[in-house]
């Protein structure tokens, strides 16, 4: 028969594919109505000849099927092994074919004394990132000229004061002046994790008619959400590279091209995290 492959595409994996399969017909006949989830497989199978490729397509639909057992056999029996138990369970193909990824375990000893400290402090939770740099003079204004204030991520803060009645206050006070610079401010509890982060990113490649702060936070939300416009960049003291300040899940540097659109013009941009 010749070498075959059945190719299923995807929208975020339009390279997976079940390679040298057993008996092509057979399969079609198995697949002909099966859905994944509310995705209908629709079977396409040829003899590989120059740029010639097989592609199962999935298609929306509103219904499913019971999947019945499919013969593979290919470099990836592991794979073929496992297609049944995680395509009842899976969202995206990827998965479906690898099986579920799962994390290795790290454990560490709690240390009881940080913790302690800790159970003394507070959270707040800013209603804007943008106020936390003024937070320090704001509480300074408000009779708690002891409070520290440091940033922990997306719009929490860690607050620490030597006397435990002020953190009292500032959590259980119902002081007016509060409400007007934090959605709610608690004490501190070990799954208080920010999960965002701030970072800056240079725009590369970005003309001069574009450097808009409104067209610069467009841009920055491509990556994450803007934040902030550098005053250097608004006052086009530099015009080598754009900063924007965003906030973002990311946890790998950001470094991505775009297209950037300009009436009738097209430019290469880049936004790359700064180190």
């Amino acid at each position: 028969m010749g070498s075959e492959e059945a190719v299923l595409l995807h929208e975020e994996d339009s390279e997976s594919r079940f390679l040298d399969v057993r008996d092509g017909q057979e399969m079609r006949k198995q697949l002909e109505s099966i859905w994944i989830r509310n995705k209908k497989v629709i079977f396409n199978l040829a003899v590989e000849k120059g740029e010639e490729k097989r592609r199962w397509k999935a298609k929306s639909a509103g219904e499913k099927a019971n999947i019945s057992d499919i013969d593979l056999k290919g470099p990836t029996p592991s794979e073929a092994r496992n297609y049944m138990r995680n395509s009842s369970r899976a969202t995206t193909t990827a998965t479906v074919l690898g099986g579920f990824k799962y994390k290795k375990v790290i454990e560490i000893k709690r240390t009881e004394e940080i913790e302690e400290n800790l159970m003394k402090c507070a959270i707040g939770m800013a209603l804007s990132p943008s106020i936390i740099s003024n937070l320090p003079e704001i509480f300074f204004n408000e009779e708690f000229p002891l409070i520290k204030i440091t940033p922990m991520g997306d719009n929490l803060v860690l607050i620490k004061e030597e006397n435990l009645e002020y953190i009292k206050e500032l959590v259980h006070g119902n002081l007016q002046w509060v409400s007007s610079y934090f959605e709610r401010i608690k004490f501190w509890s070990p799954t208080d994790i920010a999960e965002k982060r701030f970072v800056w990113v240079k725009i590369q490649g970005l003309p001069l008619h574009a450097s808009t702060e409104e067209s610069l936070s467009t841009i920055g939300n491509h990556v994450g959400k803007s934040v902030k416009v550098d005053e250097h960049t608004l006052s086009k003291e530099c015009l080598d590279v754009a900063r924007i300040l965003v906030s973002t899940k990311s946890k790998t540097g950001i470094n991505e091209e775009f297209l950037l659109k300009v009436k009738n013009n097209s430019y290469n941009i880049t936004l790359v995290e700064e180190n």
